[in-house]
């Protein structure tokens, strides 16, 4: 016998369906469950059922529970995104579009799926071995590639260009289809596993994953990590606490990847794929001192210097 399928965040939004029905049409819960059961094929106390979190197993079922909440309740498209999700219905953009169309727009470019972070530099100094050793540990079968260097190296600079150049379609082995973006710099040691999974559903366009309980949102989002190629990338890792989203890291799904920046290397990274971030070399120092007397308007000092 399998076990019936529980979501609390489905219970909460068919109450809310159903509420919005009772509210519109002045009729009582029990009316309207009795309706749904009878327009369904089931009992009355099966409509309470799903309201318990119970999951019905026939898509058929989710659409119609679907339909009438949009149809006699008013729920919004938003609404409608969400049930769906917390149902697991195979067909959420078909439905989507059929209940509330958004309506006729202008074509749009593809949506890119990234929330990276404005660059901190005017112009990136290449550093040609560390970029080549990410791009080397990005394809290997590792789940988690790690820039490991001291303060003030480059690793988020270099991080954060690696995962833009992997949004561009002209160099395949280093393709992703979405990067999203973790930094614990901002608020040291708040970054946890729960956190983490939120931002991926958000960046992804799945902000109704972030109501689930733990363990329903890490299955889901999980599940959108296998589906499409995804760069997760967490910053300054060497403030956070949570074992949980070390552990959860190094074993990310596939075809996924994570990379990671720390200031120091625990005993527990050595599946990852390390990259050791040194000090610059003398041509990449030329690169950044010509560029920030550019900036600054002095070339006429560092060619001086340099003779």
């Amino acid at each position: 016998m399998t076990t019936p399928n529980r979501s609390e965040t489905f219970a909460r939004l068919l109450k809310a369906g159903i509420a919005s029905i009772v509210n519109g049409e002045g009729k009582t819960a029990p009316v309207i469950e009795d309706e749904l059961g009878t327009q369904i094929g089931v009992v009355g106390k099966s409509i309470q059922r799903y309201k318990a979190g119970y999951v019905p197993p026939e898509p058929r079922t989710v659409q119609i529970l679907a339909e009438v909440c949009v149809r006699r309740g008013f729920m919004n498209r938003a609404w409608l995104q969400s049930f769906l999700h917390a149902a697991r219905y195979p067909f959420t953009d078909k439905l989507l579009d059929h209940l509330c169309p958004l309506g006729a727009a202008r074509p749009r470019p593809p949506r890119v799926y990234e929330n990276l972070p404005a660059p901190t530099y005017s112009q990136f100094v290449m550093r040609q071995q560390a970029f080549a050793e990410v791009r080397d540990g990005l394809q290997q079968r590792s789940a988690a590639v790690l820039i490991v260097g001291l303060g003030g190296n480059g690793k988020t600079s270099l991080a954060r260009e690696v995962a833009a150049r992997c949004l561009r379609d002209d160099e395949a082995t280093l393709s992703f289809d979405a990067v999203v973006w973790v930094s614990d710099k901002d608020r040291p040691g708040t970054t946890n596993l729960s956190t983490v999974l939120d931002e991926i559903a958000r960046t992804l366009d799945y902000p109704g994953f972030t109501q689930f309980e733990h363990d329903e949102k890490r299955r889901e989002v999980e599940q959108l990590l296998r589906r499409q190629r995804v760069l997760l990338v967490v910053d300054n890792f060497e403030t956070i606490t949570d074992g949980g989203l070390l552990s959860w890291l190094l074993r990310l799904p596939e075809p996924s990847k994570a990379l990671i920046t720390s200031r120091e290397y625990r005993r527990e990274w050595r599946s990852s794929w390390p990259v050791e971030l040194r000090g610059m070399s003398e041509a990449e120092a030329w690169d950044l001192l010509t560029e920030r007397a550019r900036v600054l308007k002095i070339d006429r000092l560092k060619r001086v210097c340099r003779a």
